[in-house]
């Protein structure tokens, strides 16, 4: 699991800059934006009451604005509020923002393998039909989805098993599909004398 929350916390990913880029994205505005950008600069600073005095003098907004945006920034769940041990005063902590943007940055990340993945398959996809001379049917653009998906098997890997079915002529994606699996299992414990017809008789029945 990604540690992004505790990489903004830390301010190893610049908090200032990534809100900038993201605020958009959790339904803020570019006001609660600022005033998170402020509250983090006081913590950063050893600061950790919530009060409007310390952030009016830095912004262009009223006390009256400030203090709505607030109580919205808590009620929305991106600054949370709790008694501090010491004094029993109020004291402010923006770690529910941290989550929010690690979610998005998370979500992203997601994103890309997804992406990633549905560009592998389409590239297997187009080599496979290419070969082939036809469409693939339903089934075989699942097995295509199986292998990048959920098998894992990189492009390298089913280049090699697509060359060696087309050697012997075995255009089929079952052929490709059973030569990857138990090349997987027992790539190991498979002996100089067994040859690739024989793994395809030994799992198919001869067509």
């Amino acid at each position: 699991m990604r540690q992004y929350f505790k990489l903004i916390k830390n301010r190893t990913i610049p908090f200032d800059s990534l809100l900038i880029d993201k605020y958009h994205l959790m339904g803020l505005n570019e006001v609660d934006a600022m005033i998170l950008i402020k509250l983090q600069s006081l913590l950063q600073q050893g600061k950790r009451k919530l009060s409007t005095k310390e952030l009016a003098p830095t912004m262009s907004i009223s006390t009256t604005t400030i203090s709505k945006r607030l109580v919205e920034l808590v009620n929305n769940g991106f600054v949370s509020l709790s008694l501090s041990e010491k004094d029993q005063s109020e004291t402010f902590s923006l770690d529910e923002t941290y989550r929010k943007l690690s979610a998005i940055l998370e979500q992203g990340d997601e994103k890309m393998e997804v992406e990633g993945t549905s560009n592998d398959i389409k590239v297997v996809v187009g080599r496979l039909e290419s070969e082939f001379k036809h469409m693939l049917s339903a089934l075989d653009l699942e097995v295509v989805r199986h292998w990048i998906s959920v098998d894992h098997f990189s492009l390298d890997v089913i280049d090699e098993a697509l060359l060696e079915c087309v050697k012997m002529r075995k255009l089929d994606v079952k052929y490709i599909d059973v030569l990857l699996n138990k090349k997987a299992k027992i790539s190991t414990s498979i002996g100089p004398k067994e040859n690739l017809q024989e793994l395809f008789n030994n799992v198919y029945d001869k067509k």
